[in-house]
């Protein structure tokens, strides 16, 4: 027969009846013997073993069965597999504690783990002081995460509220700013050409109903010396009204609802830079060109015969008509730039609009964060949820408290149904299980020294 411990199946090797045994051979064998016996020996005292008293205890199960699973012993003290750790409820004061036991504490409702079997002491921070157990689940952790996820939730409507908000107002201040830019602008551009009409329209053309320009009585004095003292005072009339139309104050009306260059001029500098400079000078050429009509009327009085310089003052205002003009084509390009200054302000919206999207976006994250964490650990139940907290299909690994009495404890889902988040090892002393030798039943060892009996009688059958 032949062993690990003992190998005495070579026949050759093997002692033969009608011979003689000697005694070196005889002692070789019988050392080869000891040795079988030593590594025996040692065997066994590495073996997990139970009092002699009992009977033999083995573990049927097959290797797929085993897997994942921890050697211990069950709640009468017989060897068994178990899976891990084994829920004790609440903790109470003496009360005797294995290790793995898994409890909770009444006050802090903190989840704790025991890691020396012990009787409890009166007041659990003895046991935690003394390492007995040790912190599995801190609630106050848990509570202040979920404290944390909706106060970033609430920070980000908030901001995004604020954002939104602000963008609107802008929008709201840069359209009403550029109406009142444009508005202004107009109406600058009205009084510049109100001026320009009292002093250069043509001979016969009313300015007004019955009112002409300082161009029209000036030429009607030259047609007529005898004329020249009425004509004269016309002409005054009208360059009384074109400086008027030119230098009248703000808010002061010129004729009902009307008001001069420089009235524009001002408002559309409040209102806009760009066009204020444009008004200004519309109204620096309105009064130019007023300037001028008064000249040219007090030539008139003086003297029929200044027609000449009535005409060169003719040719001074058509320049002075072409400077308005360049003025005009200065505010147009001014105009210009307040639409680019418009354009901006509306990418500025859009701007906001996509910080606001952000915040948004900032919002979103955060509410999955939660939603994430709240289908993970669904709370206490005294039923068994079927469904997580938004009424989605349970994931593998949720947790949740049964509150049941007698039956409390931490749940998991395996996928198709509710177990035992924790199991329980009573009073295991073999550290590492994994990777030790193969254990032997009682009735196992009893065979192997059997077959060495068997060897020792085969021994002596040899011996002559």
């Amino acid at each position: 027969m032949a062993s690990r411990y003992y190998d005495n199946s070579d026949g050759a090797q093997r002692f033969q009846p009608g011979t003689t045994a000697r005694a070196d051979e005889v002692d070789a064998k019988l050392d080869q013997v000891a040795a079988g016996f030593e590594q025996a020996e040692v065997d066994i005292d590495r073996s997990l073993k139970l009092p002699a008293s009992e009977t033999s205890q083995e573990l049927n199960a097959s290797p797929l069965l085993r897997r994942r699973r921890v050697v211990g012993f069950d709640a009468d003290g017989n060897l068994t597999l178990l899976t891990g750790f084994n829920w004790r409820g609440d903790w109470t004061t003496a009360t005797e504690y294995f290790v793995n036991d898994v409890f909770r504490d009444p006050a802090t409702k903190n989840i704790y783990v025991t890691a020396t079997r012990h009787t409890s002491a009166a007041a659990l921070s003895t046991d935690i002081t003394a390492g007995r157990v040790e912190l599995a689940i801190n609630i106050e952790d848990v509570e202040q995460l979920k404290a944390e996820t909706q106060q970033i939730k609430d920070d980000a409507v908030s901001e995004t509220t604020t954002i939104k908000n602000a963008a609107q107002a802008a929008a709201t201040t840069a359209t009403t700013k550029a109406g009142e830019s444009s508005t202004s602008a107009s109406q600058s551009a009205t009084a510049r050409n109100k001026a320009q009409q009292w002093a250069e329209e043509n001979e016969n053309t009313a300015v007004e109903s019955g009112q002409f320009s300082a161009k029209h009585h000036a030429i009607k004095s030259a047609a007529s010396a005898s004329a020249s003292s009425a004509s004269a005072g016309q002409s005054a009339t009208a360059r009384d009204k074109s400086r008027a139309w030119a230098e009248t104050p703000e808010n002061t009306e010129v004729e009902a609802g009307q008001y001069s260059a420089k009235h524009h001029a001002l408002k559309s500098s409040a209102s806009a830079s760009a066009a204020s400079a444009s008004a200004g000078t519309a109204a620096t050429k309105a009064e130019q060109t007023g300037q001028d009509a008064l000249n040219t009327a007090a030539d008139v009085v003086q003297t029929g015969q200044d027609r000449v310089a009535t005409g060169q003052d003719r040719v001074a205002t058509g320049q002075d008509r072409q400077a308005a003009e360049g003025a005009a084509q200065t505010a147009t390009e001014k105009a210009q730039q307040t639409a680019a200054d418009r354009q901006q302000t509306g990418e500025d919206r859009a701007a906001a609009a996509q910080s606001a999207q952000a915040a948004g976006q900032s919002e979103s994250n955060a509410a999955a964060t939660l939603e994430e964490f709240l289908r993970r650990y669904l709370g206490s139940f005294e039923i068994p949820p079927t469904t997580d907290n938004q009424g989605d299909p349970l994931i593998v690994g949720a947790l949740y408290y049964s509150t049941v009495t007698g039956d409390e404890g931490m749940r998991q889902w395996t996928g198709t149904a509710w177990e035992n988040a924790y199991a329980t090892i009573d009073g295991v002393s073999w550290g590492d299980v994994s990777g030790k030798p193969a254990l032997y039943t009682q009735a196992e060892i009893d065979t192997k020294i059997g077959d060495i009996g068997s060897i020792l009688d085969a021994i002596n059958g040899e011996v002559v």
